[in-house]
């Protein structure tokens, strides 16, 4: 039987939500990297070995990401130059990526007062125009 190795899981943007995805990456046994742009002040709870400094709108950050691994995208994908910039410079092996986006990207009711407002799900309409929806739509 051959043991499958798996890739390191790289959290972008370890806010409320990363660090959740840290924590249960790490207690899987995974080897996980949280990222931030302050990753001294932000991260401090943190093995320092698994804290990388990441900004998308630096790319001289975008080195401190591991090789081969796997992605979580927890902030928002925008501006969509550097997402595509970013992209790019990833290596060609294969890898997973999952982006966490935001009910903000589906369409809203042009009535602002609508009593209830309408509901919103994976079956809502998507604001192709948002920044943000064009960013993780490109991922």
């Amino acid at each position: 039987m051959t043991r499958q190795t798996t890739s390191p899981l790289v959290v972008l943007g370890s806010g409320y939500t990363g660090l959740v995805l840290h924590r249960m990456g790490t207690s899987q046994g995974r080897t996980v990297h949280a990222t931030s742009r302050s990753p001294l002040d932000n991260l401090a709870g943190i093995p320092s070995k698994q804290r990388r400094q990441f900004n998308l709108e630096q790319p001289s950050t975008w080195m401190n990401i591991p090789a081969g691994a796997d992605f979580i995208w927890c902030f928002p994908a925008t501006p969509l130059e550097q997402v595509q910039a970013f992209a790019h410079t990833l290596d060609a092996t294969p890898r997973r990526m999952v982006v966490l986006g935001s009910t903000s990207g589906y369409e809203v009711s042009d009535q602002p007062d609508e009593y209830p407002p309408p509901w919103t799900d994976e079956s809502a309409p998507i604001d192709i125009t948002k920044p943000r929806v064009q960013g993780e739509e490109y991922l």
